[in-house]
Formats: C-alpha cells, structure tokens, sequence
C-alpha cells in the first residue's frame, strides 16, 4: 500500500464507481483466471458491466519497473 501512496494514490478498503484500479494479489489474480472471483473483484466486474472505467493488474505487474501500458 505505500508503494500506491508513494505514487499520489489512495488505498479505500472498498472498490467504488470512483475506483480507477483493483491491485489483485497474484494467487487471487490466478483465481480470477480460473473464473473464482473475490467480492471486490465481483464488484469491480459489476462496475464495469455498468460502464465505470476501472481497471484489474495483478501485483506482479503494478509493481513491475515497466507496467504494461493500459488503454
């Protein structure tokens, strides 16, 4: 979480409409794959199904030195 408020985030214990990303640990993120999904992985589906722009990285990739490059 201090590598998110080192960067100007904020770290909420609950994803909202004004949510922009869902950090997922990477046994979660595997589940998620596998179609297993957490309840705020849930709610973040069901925000984006209503058309809020929020976006689901795997830890391995947030804290990579080179993100992938999000659209």
């Amino acid at each position: 979480m201090q590598h998110v408020v080192n960067l100007g985030g904020h770290c909420p214990t609950t994803v909202t409409k004004d949510t922009n990303f869902l950090v997922v640990g990477d046994q979660d993120f595997r589940k998620f794959t596998d179609g297993i999904s957490s309840s705020k992985m849930k709610k973040a589906q069901d925000l984006r199904a209503a058309g809020t722009d929020i976006e689901l990285i795997s830890e391995d990739d947030f804290l990579s030195p080179d993100p992938p490059v999000t659209d």
